[in-house]
């Protein structure tokens, strides 16, 4: 498991972001994609199908996502980031755009 995390979900001058809004990951298959969440609410990432498939809650104020990577080939996957700002109330987080996995072999 890689010692840095890939990616982060920030709150940069009262916008979130998820940077970098691309997140190369060398090694492709086994590797662990992390995020980590340095927000003051809980987000929930969701990885492609393609990738990992599963949606996972990384926990507020500094908490953490961690993902297992397989792929069925190398390329760029999005990825959804999602904050939970109350109950029944969920906010889209961009990178730049949407923000991506490129895996690299």
């Amino acid at each position: 498991m890689p010692g840095k995390y890939d990616a982060y979900i920030l709150d940069v001058e009262g916008k979130f972001l998820v940077r970098p809004a691309v997140a190369p990951l060398e090694g492709g298959n086994g590797k662990h994609f992390r995020i980590r969440n340095v927000t003051e609410y809980d987000a929930e990432i969701t990885l492609d199908s393609d990738v990992n498939g599963t949606t996972k809650t990384a926990p507020a104020n500094g908490g953490f996502a961690d993902f297992v990577v397989n792929p069925r080939g190398d390329g760029a996957y999005p990825y959804e980031v999602w904050l939970l700002l109350a109950p029944d109330v969920k906010l889209r987080v961009p990178g730049e755009s949407d923000p991506v996995i490129i895996i690299d072999p």
